[in-house]
Order: C-alpha cells, then sequence, then structure tokens
C-alpha cells in the first residue's frame, strides 16, 4: 500500500510541473508576420527579385518582402514570442537519493519549487513586454524603409519628367535649326543663328546624358534599398501627393502612434516588467518534497522492520537579499527616468518637425499654384509669339531661346513640386505611422 501511495505522489508532483511548464497563455494578439516567416517565403519573395517593378504599392510590397533587416527582425519576434507563449513554468523538479550506512537508512525524495504566484505572472509580463518591443523595433524599422523607398520613387518621377522636357526641348531645337537652314542664306545673321542653335543643341544632348546617368543610378539606389541586385524599375501612376487628414487630427494622433514613441513607451514597460521582478525576489519560494524511505539495520534504525514509509517535506527558501537588490532597483528607476524623459523629447521634436513639413508642404503648394496658375500660362503665350515672330525675321533667336529655357524651368517647377509635395507627405508618414497622402488626379491640386 505505501509503494502505492509513494508512486501516486511522484506521478502527481511530476505530472503538476509538466502541466505548468506546457501551460500556454494566447492573450497576446499575433502580429502579421506570416508574409515574412512563412514556409514559402522563398518562392514568393523569388517573383520579386527581378520583377520589372512600376506603380509605387509595387515598390513598397517588394520592400517589404525583400529587406533582410525586417525578415530578421519578425522572426526575433516569433522567438520572443514563443517565449511568451510558453505560459506560466515552474523548474524542473529534482530527484534526491540519501544513504547512511550500507543501506541502514535510505530515502529517494522528489522536490519541486513552487514560485510565489505573483512571480509566474510577473515573468509571463516580462516576455510579453519583450514581444512588444521587438514589434516596436520592428515598425520603426519599417517606417524608415519604405519613406526612404518613397523618396526614391519620387527622385525618379522628377527625373522622368525633366527627361521628358530635354526631349520637347530637343526636338523643338532641332525643328528651328531646321528651319534656319532652309531659310538661311537670305535671313539676316544665319551664320550666327545657326551657331547659336547648334550650340544648344549640344547642351541639351549633355544635359540628357547627366539625367540619364542620373536615372542610372537612382534606379540602382532603389534596387538596393529593395534588397534585389538589379531590375527595371519605370514610374507609373500618379503620386501621393494630396494630404488627407485635417491637420488638427494628424497633430493629435501623431504623438500616440509615432513608431518612435510607440518604441520608448515599449522600452519603458519592459524596464517597470523588470523593475517589478527585482522587487519579488524579495518574496521567499516554497519547496515541497515527497519520497520514501525506511531503515533494514536494527543497529542504525532502532527497528528492524524492512518497510519503507512515506516522507513529506515542506521548505521556505530564503530570499535573495545578498545581492544589493536596492542598487538594481535604483538602476532602473533611472533608466525609466531616461526613457520617460526621452519621450518627452521625442514628443516635442516630432510635434516641432510635423508642424514644419506641414508649413512647407503649405509653401510648395503655394508655389506651384501660382505658377502653374498664371505665370507659365503667360510665358508658354509669350513664347508662341516671340516664335511666330522669329520665324518672320522680326526677332533674334537668342531671346527665342532663353524664353523657352524659362518656360522648361517653369514646368519643371511645376513637376517638381508635386513631387517634393509626396516627399513631405512620405517624411510625415514616417513620423506618424500612418498613411496621409492620396493620389488623386493632378488638376485639383489647385483647388480650394
Amino acid at each position: 500500500m505505501s509503494h502505492r501511495l509513494f508512486l501516486f505522489l511522484l506521478i502527481a508532483v511530476l505530472s503538476a510541473s509538466a502541466c505548468a511548464r506546457s501551460s500556454r497563455t494566447r492573450t497576446l494578439p499575433d502580429p502579421d508576420l506570416s508574409l515574412l516567416t512563412s514556409p514559402d517565403f522563398d518562392r514568393q519573395a523569388r517573383r520579386f527579385e527581378t520583377k520589372a517593378l512600376g506603380t509605387l504599392p509595387e515598390l513598397l510590397e517588394a520592400g517589404v518582402m525583400l529587406n533582410p533587416q525586417l525578415r530578421s527582425l519578425a522572426f526575433r519576434i516569433l522567438a520572443r514570442k514563443s517565449l511568451a507563449d510558453q505560459g506560466l513554468t515552474f523548474d524542473t523538479p529534482m530527484i534526491s537519493l540519501f544513504s547512511m550506512g550500507l543501506a541502514a537508512k535510505w530515502s529517494v525524495m522528489v522536490s519541486q519549487k513552487i514560485p510565489w504566484p505573483s512571480k509566474l505572472r510577473q515573468d509571463l509580463e516580462s516576455r510579453r513586454a519583450q514581444v512588444q518591443v521587438a514589434a516596436a523595433e520592428l515598425a520603426v524599422v519599417r517606417n524608415v524603409l519604405l519613406r526612404a523607398v518613397k523618396v526614391k520613387y519620387f527622385e525618379l518621377y522628377e527625373i522622368g519628367r525633366n527627361l521628358e522636357r530635354m526631349d520637347r526641348k530637343l526636338a523643338l531645337q532641332k525643328k528651328m535649326l531646321a528651319l534656319q537652314r532652309a531659310t538661311w542664306p537670305t535671313a539676316a545673321g544665319g551664320t550666327t543663328e545657326l551657331v547659336l542653335l547648334d550650340a544648344a543643341i549640344a547642351q541639351t544632348d549633355n544635359e540628357r546624358l547627366l539625367l540619364e546617368a542620373s536615372r542610372t543610378r537612382t534606379v540602382e539606389e532603389l534596387n538596393a534599398l529593395l534588397g534585389r541586385r538589379s531590375g527595371r524599375i519605370t514610374v507609373s501612376g500618379g503620386l501621393p501627393w494630396k494630404l488627407r487628414p485635417p491637420r488638427e487630427t494628424l497633430l493629435r494622433k501623431a504623438l500616440v502612434h509615432a513608431p518612435e514613441i510607440g518604441k520608448l513607451r515599449a522600452e519603458l514597460q519592459a524596464r517597470a516588467s523588470s523593475e517589478q521582478g527585482v522587487r519579488l525576489r524579495y518574496v521567499p519560494d516554497l519547496q515541497v518534497s515527497a519520497g520514501w524511505g525506511g531503515a533494514s539495520d536494527p543497529a542504525m534504525g532502532g527497528a528492524s522492520s524492512p518497510e519503507a514509509s512515506i516522507m513529506l517535506g515542506l521548505s521556505i527558501r530564503i530570499p535573495d537579499w545578498h545581492s544589493n537588490l536596492s542598487h538594481q532597483l535604483k538602476a532602473l528607476r533611472y533608466e525609466q527616468d531616461a526613457i520617460r524623459a526621452g519621450i518627452d523629447a521625442a514628443e516635442l521634436r516630432i510635434g516641432s518637425e510635423l508642424r514644419n513639413l506641414l508649413t512647407r508642404y503649405d509653401a510648395l503648394q503655394a508655389v506651384r499654384c501660382r505658377v502653374a496658375g498664371s505665370i507659365l500660362p503667360r510665358t508658354r503665350k509669350a513664347v508662341e509669339t516671340l516664335t511666330v515672330s522669329w520665324s518672320a525675321g522680326a526677332d533674334n533667336l537668342q531671346k527665342l531661346l532663353q524664353l523657352v529655357d524659362l518656360e522648361l524651368q517653369l514646368e519643371a517647377q511645376v513637376d517638381n513640386g508635386l513631387a517634393q509635395m509626396a516627399t513631405v507627405l512620405a517624411l510625415i508618414e514616417e513620423l506618424t505611422g500612418e498613411t496621409v497622402g492620396a493620389a488623386d488626379p493632378v488638376g485639383e491640386s489647385c483647388q480650394k
């Protein structure tokens, strides 16, 4: 009977420990990591390695899929989340064998440390806090990557539009050269104007070559940001130039959803959890023991009965008083104070940067609309008038070439102003962690 009772107690202690170690908690929501950590990720990512990309959503998806740093952080989150999902855990039980003399007195004991319940809960909270820190790090890195991809894409848009203008300028200059040659030797000053046109065409060719080189370099930089060695990238679709949310809402929500502030708050929560863990080291733990033992030597045991007996024990583990816990607590409190000060500084800086970016956005839109609404139309009309006058021999070529250059510069200011507005919104999105730009029709960019 005593044998069976001992075996029952032994199995009960081991089963309780095993159940505690294997219990799982699902209170944490699973972050959206399936894209970066799926088993067929390599197959999905391979289609982006050489695919020709054109729209901004395609480039952003490729950046998330191919960037190795993002995937590394995603697996780090899963590693920490696995520990958080493990649940409340006990230490491994300990089995001890004692003997006095040659099998005179003997015992077999199974001991299990039972921590204070609040220690188990705090350990689980600490692991959850580490998951939140890793997720916040991923959000910051992802936002920085997406902003860099957007800015390079907008640069590529500007280069493409400038190349289109260079092509139109070159075609106009060649047309003027053909007209001058057709009318030369009767046109006064024909030789001088031919030299001017030849020089203008050569200069436009050089500018176009520089723009082509700049486009090649920008494509290479964009491919490097995406995490691929090569691939064709073009610009298609509209730019997200329009600010969608109201200014007041944007300023208010920026301090709540800003990834940088979210990372600091996650770190603050992790330090607070660590502080609570250090405090709980002052609380004693219990240790429960169950065993089976007996004596077979009358000279040592005082009795000659060979029957064994059940042995039960309860111990209190002395708290960790000798480790200078007060210094550890003080250090953790200082770290939390430093993080709080960092949050305050980040809120002030983000608010200031956001207001500056909104002011710059308004200025870019005002300048662009003024040029597109009045200055550029008048310049185009002047170019048309002067072209007719020059064709009739009533004006000189140099004035016409200067006016054509001015027209193209104003067109560039209008086009590049739109790209710069989209760039400002990309910087706002990096600060706030929210999508604020919309690709509305360009014709609505100057409507009240």
